[in-house]
């Protein structure tokens, strides 16, 4: 929240936009592979939200999402590497916060 109010005051909003845009496709990845790695794991596990097309929607997905993720790697490295220092940054902001989660009654 931090690093993107500092981004905002600078009137860096496409920075900001290209950063948020790598994020959220990581998030997309990440979900895409935990969603193969459960039904993996656990096949007789109980499914209340059925993904159509499985595998190959979530497979197509995934497939996109990567190229995606490759191509800013290759055209766009300097807000990749920000991104990444966002999430690095963000790693003792959490482990702060659950240091002071279990700490309450």
């Amino acid at each position: 929240m931090l690093a993107a109010t500092a981004l905002i005051l600078s009137r860096s909003f496409e920075k900001l936009i290209a950063i948020q845009s790598i994020l959220a496709v990581v998030l997309y990845v990440t979900g895409f592979i935990s969603l193969f790695v459960l039904r993996r794991r656990e096949p007789d596990l109980s499914r209340p939200f059925p993904v159509w097309g499985y595998p190959w929607t979530s497979l197509v997905a995934l497939i996109g999402s990567l190229v995606y993720l490759a191509l800013n790697i290759g055209f766009d490295f300097r807000n990749v590497l920000l991104a990444l220092a966002f999430v690095a940054l963000s790693y003792p902001a959490f482990l702060l916060a659950m240091h002071f989660r279990a700490r309450e009654p």
